[in-house]
């Protein structure tokens, strides 16, 4: 403790401004380093984040009207083609999939059943017929899926009955089991009949507000997706929608598409943005490190005769490496405390802009500053070191 404190009296007496600035180098290459890695997280999960559906096999097929949405009748006369390729079961009349963000809904959801629980969630609303759950792999947690005697006869309205997302679940119910129980959403009370797994919502915003989903049993009126389940050549594929397109001339235009490239699609943007954080972050660390190494190897070139008398007194090279690499670890652990402060000085008053990193990234930040100094005072004492001492005492 008296070797930490004498150590840091005599940098505040004798190097006062130059420390000073050292300190506020890494500060402003910490600050930027944490906040830049807590983006590339953020980003980083989120592309990497479960969809909630067996991404295998699974095709989305849509189809364009020429002058208005494709008339429901189209939409059952493809379903009947595709579905005689891929057998009974393997095609459903859905809203949308996750990562394709046309056609889900952001209603209000409640448990109306516990006056502590009324007030409405938000969750986002898919729309498919008794195969939709199927089709799209759900895998259930509770209760069951969809019967054909769930959906609703007229085209456009609702059964009675709901499947929740297990996230959705939770925050209702609070871990007490769904099925059975009632759920008011917007205006209308359904019976909760399963849980499945996590399902994301179109848009991806983060864990808690995408994974808060749930499935009414309807056949979408506008914009509806056919969704087939397909493991078969894709030649049989196109040739489906080459007899649809042939069939629908002038009034509609079929195309399909495995759901790997909706997904890849939809996070294009998220890989441009995870690249340039990557290469400003790059950027800023080679800047950071020429700056510290100019600052250091001058800091270090003023202690010339210093190191000349400790090395003519016995000192070995490892001895003056070590004492220089505390005294920089000292500026370097005001500069992370200083930075951190700022980060979250700046989080707290224009919200919660970034600073979505864990302790292990905290961690892995603070790993990399410390190896940076370390490299700095390295390179700044080589030349020093090599010099035998009476030479070091005759460059003063």
């Amino acid at each position: 403790m008296s070797a930490l404190g004498s150590t840091w009296r005599s940098i505040w007496r004798f190097h006062r401004v130059l420390a000073g600035i050292l300190v506020l180098e890494y500060a402003f290459t910490f600050a930027v380093v944490l906040a830049t890695s807590g983006m590339l997280v953020t980003r980083v999960a989120g592309m990497n984040q479960d969809s909630g559906v067996d991404e295998h096999g699974l095709y989305v097929v849509r189809g364009t009207g020429t002058d208005q949405p494709v008339h429901r009748s189209q939409l059952l006369e493809a379903a009947d083609r595709f579905r005689a390729l891929a057998g009974p079961g393997q095609v459903s009349l859905g809203s949308s999939v996750p990562f394709y963000g046309t056609g889900a809904q952001l209603m209000p959801i409640s448990a109306p059943d516990d006056a502590s629980r009324t007030v409405p969630l938000q969750g986002y609303a898919y729309q498919g017929d008794a195969d939709f759950a199927t089709v799209l792999g759900l895998r259930l947690r509770q209760g069951r899926r969809f019967q054909a005697d769930d959906i609703a006869l007229r085209f456009g309205e609702s059964g009675h009955v709901i499947l929740l997302s297990a996230s959705l679940a939770q925050r209702l119910f609070r871990g007490e089991p769904a099925v059975g129980k009632q759920v008011r959403v917007a205006h209308q009370l359904y019976t909760v009949i399963g849980v499945t797994n996590p399902l994301e919502a179109p848009a991806y915003m983060g864990a808690v507000q995408s994974g808060s989903t749930f499935l009414l049993p309807e056949f979408p009126s506008d914009d509806a997706l056919l969704l087939v389940r397909y493991t078969g050549p894709v030649a049989e594929l196109n040739r489906v929608t080459h007899d649809l397109n042939k069939a629908d001339a002038g009034k509609a235009r079929w195309g399909f598409a495995p759901y790997s490239r909706i997904r890849t699609a939809y996070f294009a943007t998220d890989r441009q943005a995870v690249a340039a954080l990557a290469v400003v972050m790059g950027v800023v660390l080679v800047i950071a490190l020429c700056g510290i190494l100019g600052l250091t190897n001058y800091w270090v070139s003023r202690r010339r005769r210093q190191i000349a008398t400790r090395r003519a007194l016995g000192a070995s090279k490892q001895d003056i490496l070590r004492h220089f690499l505390f005294e920089s670890g000292l500026l370097v652990a005001a500069g992370l405390a200083l930075g951190l402060l700022f980060d979250l000085a700046y989080s707290a008053t224009f919200g919660h802009v970034y600073l979505d990193f864990g302790p292990t990234m905290l961690l892995l930040s603070v790993a990399l500053m410390l190896l940076l100094a370390g490299a700095v005072v390295s390179l700044s004492l080589q030349r020093w070191l090599r010099m035998h001492p009476v030479e070091l005492m005759r460059s003063i």
